[in-house]
Formats: C-alpha cells, structure tokens, sequence
C-alpha cells in the first residue's frame, strides 16, 4: 500500500496542520477542501491509498465523498473525521463505509496510529 493520503477539509489551518504531520512521517499528502476538489484530485492521482476527510464542508461533505470513493473502489480505506456537529452518528458513518471515525477535537496520534497500521 502507498503512503499517499489526502486530506479534505474546509478549515485550512487543521488541513496544513494534519498534513504537516504527516509529511514529517515520511507520507506523500494531496489537500482538498471539500468532497468535489477531493474526487477530482483521486482521479489525477491513483496512488492515494488513505482518505482524511471532515463530515461538514461546502459543496459536497465528507459523507457524498465517501459514498463516491466506495462506489468506486470499496478497498480504499477512508478515515471519517466528525464534529460535535454531525448530523450523523458515528455508527451510521461506519455503516456507509467509513473504517475509522475520530471525533473532533482529535488526537492527530491515533490518527496517525491507525493510518500507519494500513500503510507498510
């Protein structure tokens, strides 16, 4: 598996800052900041492997984005994150497809604990 991920978010400090993190750990990252952007740059780039994505942004959320990368390839894992303002539980995101959902504010170490579990 690549240590490509993406990371979709419409808040761009928590991007930059997710991202940083992973970058510093050896991780190739692509940045979007809603569902559509993310969709177009998982076409230009087949080796993203990981999926990071916020529940709420503009244009299309995390949940139609997740809905269309499993429609696609249901492997790719896709990490959920969700705010304390969710219209949605984090059973039901699982039930659509997600592998992890971490509650914000999150702890970027789990998230890293559980990415680097996917990755060789």
């Amino acid at each position: 598996m690549s240590k490509t991920i993406m990371v979709v978010d419409d808040d761009d400090l928590l991007r930059e800052l997710v991202a940083n993190e992973f970058e510093t750990k050896g991780y190739k990252v692509h940045l979007a900041g809603n569902g559509i952007e993310a969709l177009k740059i998982l076409e230009e780039n087949p080796d993203i492997s990981i999926i990071l994505s916020d529940v709420r942004m503009p244009k299309m959320d995390g949940i139609e984005l997740l809905k269309n990368v499993k429609a696609k390839d249901p492997k790719t894992p896709v990490f959920i994150f969700i705010s304390g303002y969710s219209d949605y539980e984090p059973s039901e995101i699982n039930a659509m497809g997600a592998d992890r959902v971490f509650d914000k504010p999150f702890n970027i170490n789990k998230i890293f604990e559980a990415v680097s579990k996917l990755s060789p």
